[in-house]
C-alpha cells in the first residue's frame, strides 16, 4: 500500500484545524521523501457566495491552502474533510454510505495499485498529499455488515472523520493548469469528448482489473476484495422515494408549462412507477449484482461537470470526488454526465460522437473475447437511457438552483427542497431567475425527447 502523506509514527489528523506549519511540514516531507520546512501557511475557507459555485458541495468542508517552504517552494492544496457539523440523520447516512472511506480507498489503495499496470491512472486524479479516515482502509468487509446488514452495521460503526489533502491543479502554471467548468452552461463539445476519454479509461482499466485477469500482486487487494465493498445490496425504498419526489416536480412542471402537458405528465408518471424503470435503478444503484452485462465495471458514480477539471492545453480531463464509487453498468456514468450537462439540441448533434469516443478507448482495454461491437455497446447504453430523466434531474435541481440549500437537509427532502420543487413546477414568469428558466428548459427538453424516442410509452 502506498503511504499517502503520513509516517508510521506520526499522529493521525482528521481535521484541518490541526494543520499548521509543523504538521504541514511533516506531511509534505513524507510525501516528497525529503525534509521540507514550512515558512508560511495560509488557509481560505471555500465560499458559496459565487453563484456559479452555490450548492457545489454537500458532504465535505473545503479549505484552500497555500504552503510556502523555507526554500521558496509553494504548494497549493485543497483540504477536504468530513462536515464539521451535520445532523444526526445525515451523520447516520454517511456512516452507512462511507463516502470518505471510498475516496481514501481510491487515493491510498486503488490508484497506486492500478497504476502499476496502467500508468495513465496517475493522470486521472490530483496528487494526494494526505488521506486518512477514522474507519480505517481495510478492504475486508466488516463482520457487522456481512451478517447483520446495514442496520446492524450502522449501530456499531463510527461516524466518519476524515481529512484528504489534494494538489490544487487549478493553481498550476502554464500549460499544466486545469480549469473548473461552469455548471450553469451547456458543455463545450471538446470538453465532452475529453470527459468521455477519461471516463472510458477509468471504466476500461477497472473492467480489466475486476474481470479480465489483469491483477497486480498485492495482499488483500484482489478483485473480490473490491467487489465485496463496492458492489452494494441495498433496499430500493430510498431510490423509489427519490424518484417519487422528482416525478412530483416534473408532473407540475409539464402541466403548467407545456401544451399537452397533462397527457405527457401522465405518461411520465406511469413510466416512473413501471417495473422497467424500477428494475433499471435497482441494477444501476441499489443491487448491481443483478446486472449481467459484461460491460459492468467500477464507476465514478457522480460523473458530471462539477467533479471534472479540464486542461485546455491538451484537452485532458481529470476526475475529482470519488465518494460514490461503486460497481455498476457504465451507462450510469455516461447518461448522468450527458443529461446533467446538455440539452436535446446538443445531444442530437454530438451524442453519437461521444459514444464512439467512449467505445474506442473502453474497448482498447478489453480482450478480443470481451469486446462488443460499437452497435452492441450503443444498444446497451440506449437500453438504459431511461435513468437520464430521473437521477440526473436531481443533480440539476440541486446544483443549478440559484439559492443556497441547507446542507443539513436530506437530499430532496426538507423545507428547502419543498420550496425548490414547488418553484420549478410553477408556471414560468418573465421575471423568474435565469437559472430557474434554464432548469425548466432542461427538464422539459429531456422528457419530450424521451417521449419522442419511445422511452416513455
Amino acid at each position: 500500500m502506498v503511504n499517502c502523506g503520513r509516517g508510521n509514527e506520526e499522529k493521525v489528523i482528521y481535521s484541518s484545524e490541526s494543520l499548521n506549519e509543523d504538521s504541514m511540514g511533516k506531511i509534505l516531507s513524507n510525501y516528497c521523501k525529503t525534509l521540507l520546512e514550512v515558512k508560511e501557511f495560509d488557509g481560505l475557507q471555500c465560499s458559496s457566495n459565487d453563484e456559479k459555485r452555490v450548492n457545489d458541495n454537500f458532504q465535505s468542508d473545503i479549505l484552500f491552502i497555500s504552503v510556502t517552504t523555507k526554500d521558496g517552494e509553494v504548494f497549493h492544496i485543497v483540504s477536504k474533510e468530513s462536515l464539521t457539523y451535520s445532523s444526526r440523520f445525515l451523520s447516520w447516512l454517511q456512516t452507512i454510505s462511507r463516502p470518505f472511506y471510498k475516496e481514501c480507498i481510491w487515493y491510498r489503495i486503488a490508484l497506486p495499485l492500478l497504476s502499476q499496470l496502467w500508468p495513465i491512472v496517475k493522470e486521472l486524479s490530483p496528487k494526494c498529499y494526505y488521506g486518512e479516515v477514522n474507519t480505517g482502509l481495510s478492504l475486508i468487509r466488516p463482520i457487522s455488515l456481512k451478517y447483520f446488514g446495514l442496520l446492524g452495521y450502522s449501530l456499531v460503526a463510527k461516524s466518519e472523520k476524515s481529512l484528504i489533502l489534494l494538489e490544487n491543479v487549478c493553481k498550476r502554471l502554464g500549460d499544466g493548469k486545469f480549469e473548473t467548468i461552469n455548471k450553469m452552461n451547456i458543455i463545450d463539445f471538446d470538453f465532452a469528448l475529453s470527459a468521455m476519454r477519461t471516463m472510458a479509461h477509468f471504466h476500461g482499466i477497472w473492467r480489466q482489473f475486476l474481470y479480465g485477469g489483469k491483477t497486480p500482486r498485492e495482499p488483500n487487494t484482489s478483485p473480490q476484495d473490491f467487489l465485496n465493498i463496492f458492489q452494494p445490496k441495498l433496499s430500493s425504498y430510498g431510490m423509489k422515494s427519490f424518484i417519487g419526489r422528482i416525478t412530483l416536480m416534473i408532473i407540475n412542471l409539464l402541466c403548467n408549462n407545456v401544451e399537452g402537458g397533462v397527457e405527457l405528465a401522465e405518461r411520465y408518471k406511469r413510466y416512473s412507477k413501471s417495473e422497467e424503470i424500477i428494475n433499471l435503478h435497482i441494477q444501476m444503484f441499489t443491487n448491481p449484482s443483478t446486472e449481467k452485462s459484461k460491460l459492468k465495471t467500477m464507476i465514478h458514480g457522480d460523473y458530471w461537470t462539477n467533479n471534472l477539471l479540464y486542461r485546455p492545453s491538451d484537452k485532458f480531463t481529470m476526475m475529482i470526488d470519488y465518494q460514490i464509487m461503486q460497481i455498476a453498468h457504465p451507462a450510469r456514468d455516461f447518461w448522468y454526465f450527458i443529461y446533467s450537462s446538455t440539452d436535446r439540441q446538443w445531444r442530437e448533434l454530438y451524442l453519437d460522437q461521444c459514444k464512439r469516443t467512449y467505445y474506442d478507448i473502453y474497448c482498447s482495454y478489453a480482450d478480443t473475447n470481451q469486446c462488443l461491437t460499437y452497435e452492441q455497446l450503443s444498444k446497451e447504453l440506449e437500453d438504459r437511457r431511461g435513468i437520464g430523466i430521473f437521477i440526473p434531474f436531481m443533480t440539476i435541481l440541486i446544483t443549478k438552483y440559484p439559492e443556497q440549500i441547507d446542507k443539513q437537509h436530506m437530499i430532496l427532502f426538507g423545507k428547502d427542497y419543498d420550496k425548490v420543487i414547488k418553484v420549478i413546477g410553477q408556471k414560468e414568469k418573465e421575471d423568474d431567475h435565469p437559472n430557474i428558466k434554464k432548469m425548466r428548459h432542461l427538464f422539459i427538453d429531456a422528457v419530450q425527447e424521451a417521449a419522442d424516442l419511445g422511452l416513455i410509452k
